[in-house]
């Protein structure tokens, strides 16, 4: 009797334990239909930026961009350290730290996204050209990091292959980006030629075979870099140099990428330098590197989420650091769900110009369930100037996607500027339009009944 009345108490205070658990919540909308985390970003100024900058190559010109059908805009600066002067500095700040009409430098947009899809940084020397890029007024450095964390692509070789990563050998670099945390070695080679070999499964041969023979040769190379034994996680081994009478560099990572997470850039580095070939396999290897690279750029993400009748606002500026309600550059999108309840008869979205917009253009889309882009957006609006409305009639629950778009942009020229020592440089001026450098101000409202 008295197991009985025992075993009768324990299923009663289980069944008081379990009238007292929380219900399960219902999921909400936001849980049954995410933003999809599978876009890739779009929306750029140019494809490439070259920083032939402070104590690196002057090039002017890169073979892969006709190649590819690319374009690109380049700094290229006096590349005798012991010739440089004040004027190169302050182009150089100019161009790719910060200016009065263009805070945020060439770089990025004014919420921080990059304004091109993959930056290449050349041949040089490395630690000047990181402290001309880290020194007081200058947040050149930090634009980079920036740049690549919000999605934007980096291709460097040589000198450039140590910038991308946290430091040489085993000594940090502060100077270096940091962006591949990994630390890269002196291959010891000067003023000479190597060969690589193309690692099994490679993802550039996707685009190039290489004469199907696993094997580039006579890749210059001139004090570059390779890869440590020990790379930090996701690093990815591309080619090894083949070089059998060094025994240091012989099998050594010749070329790799790096990407830290589906928000970010890619990374790809190369200790040599093919970067100046105008055909065959080593153009193919450097236009390869270019192409991964971009196809490593991050996804389209969106700023927020619209309320029903609630006015966003997007008038920050760059200084303000509030990407979610930064104003828009040129040729750029920015993106916000929309979540309606069973039952809508109407949504309606209006954008309008704020104080600063009224020589600027704007562009509305819509689409449901992902990124509204004008080859896939089901309603759009681009009349003249930043007043556009969109009503959809019946649009159906859950969530629908938000666009605008700028369609405005600068005029670029080239410029040959004279530092004062005998030596030019090279940097692209912006007129016309500037006021996209800035950003667009404007406000967005989203309606339903």
């Amino acid at each position: 009797m008295v197991k009985r009345l025992h075993i009768v108490c324990l299923l009663l205070a289980a069944t008081l334990i379990s009238a007292c658990k929380e219900p399960v919540p219902e999921p909400t909308p936001q849980e049954l239909e995410p933003v999809p985390a599978d876009v890739p970003l779009r929306g750029f100024y140019k494809d490439i930026f070259m920083d032939g900058g402070i104590a690196l190559t002057s090039r002017t010109t890169l073979p892969v961009v006709p190649y590819l059908g690319l374009t690109m805009e380049y700094y290229a600066s006096c590349s005798d350290v012991e010739k440089n002067s004040g004027v190169d500095t302050l182009i150089q700040t100019e161009v790719m730290s910060h200016s009065a009409e263009d805070e945020n430098g060439c770089l990025l947009y004014p919420d921080g996204a990059p304004r091109f899809r993959m930056i290449y940084m050349n041949g040089g020397k490395s630690g000047n050209h990181g402290l001309s890029m880290n020194t007081k007024g200058s947040k050149a450095l930090k634009r980079i990091r920036e740049f690549y964390a919000n999605g934007g692509s980096y291709v460097g070789t040589c000198a450039g292959a140590y910038l991308s990563s946290a430091g040489s050998g085993t000594s940090a670099n502060p100077n270096y980006t940091g962006i591949w945390p990994g630390y890269c070695y002196p291959t010891g080679m000067n003023d000479t030629y190597t060969s690589m070999t193309v690692e099994p499964g490679c993802p550039l041969l996707k685009y190039y075979d290489f004469g199907g023979d696993g094997r580039v040769d006579n890749v210059r190379h001139n004090g570059g870099c390779y890869l440590s034994p020990a790379p930090p996680q996701g690093t990815e081994l591309l080619l090894r140099y083949y070089c059998p009478d060094t025994t240091k560099v012989h099998q050594q990572g010749s070329i790799w990428a790096f990407k830290k997470d589906s928000l970010t850039g890619r990374v790809v580095a190369c200790g040599s330098h093919p970067e100046g070939v105008e055909s065959g396999e080593r153009r193919d290897l450097m236009a390869a590197m270019c192409r991964y690279a971009m196809d490593g750029n991050g996804i389209s993400t969106a700023k927020g989420e619209l309320e029903n009748g609630v006015i966003r606002e997007m008038t920050a500026l760059y200084s303000a650091g509030d990407p979610a309600h930064a104003r828009i550059g040129d040729l750029q999108y920015h993106h916000f769900a929309c979540y309606l309840p069973e039952g809508v008869k109407t949504l309606t979205v209006e954008l309008q110009g704020a104080e600063g917009s009224a020589s600027c253009n704007l562009e509305l889309y819509l689409l449901k369930g992902t990124f509204a882009y004008p080859d896939v957006a089901t309603q759009s609006s681009r009349e003249e100037g930043c007043a556009q409305r969109v009503s959809v009639t019946a649009p159906g629950s859950g969530l629908w996607m938000v666009a605008v778009r700028c369609p405005d942009t600068v005029t670029s020229t080239l410029e040959t500027y004279d530092n004062g020592n005998g030596m030019t440089g090279k940097y692209y001026r912006y007129t016309g339009n500037t006021t996209v450098l800035n950003g667009v101000p404007y406000t967005l409202c989203a309606t339903w009944n």
